[in-house]
C-alpha cells in the first residue's frame, strides 16, 4: 500500500460472524503476497486447550480451507479440509511436508 506507515499493517480486516477478508478475480489469482525479508503468509495456529492435550481441528469446514494446529506452541501441523457435508463434521487431511530446514541468517 503506497504511503503506508512503517511497521503498521497495510490492510486490516475483521469479521464478527463471516469471512474477515475476501478477494476474487475472474481472470487471475485472487491474491498475491510478497515480502523481501519475511514469509509471505502467516497462519496463526489453533492451540491446544490444555497442556498434554492435542489441538483439535474445527468441526465445521469448507472444502479447501487450511488449518494449522500446535500442541506445544513450538511445532505445528497443516491440514486441508477435504470433505464438508451439511450436518456432518468436516473431514481434514494432513498436508505432508518435507523435512524441516534451517533458515539462513
Amino acid at each position: 500500500m503506497s504511503g503506508a506507515v512503517p511497521r503498521e499493517p497495510g490492510v486490516i480486516a475483521a469479521g464478527k460472524s463471516d469471512v474477515g477478508l475476501r478477494a476474487e478475480s475472474h481472470a487471475e489469482v485472487a491474491g498475491l503476497f510478497t515480502s523481501v525479508q519475511g514469509a509471505q503468509i502467516e497462519l496463526a495456529p489453533i492451540p491446544a486447550t490444555a497442556p498434554d492435550t492435542p489441538a483439535r481441528l474445527p468441526g465445521a469446514g469448507r472444502l479447501g480451507r487450511l488449518a494449522v494446529l500446535s500442541d506445544d506452541a513450538v511445532t505445528c501441523r497443516l491440514y486441508l479440509c477435504v470433505e464438508a457435508q451439511e450436518g456432518a463434521p468436516a473431514r481434514w487431511a494432513e498436508v505432508r511436508l518435507g523435512d524441516p530446514v534451517e533458515a539462513r541468517p
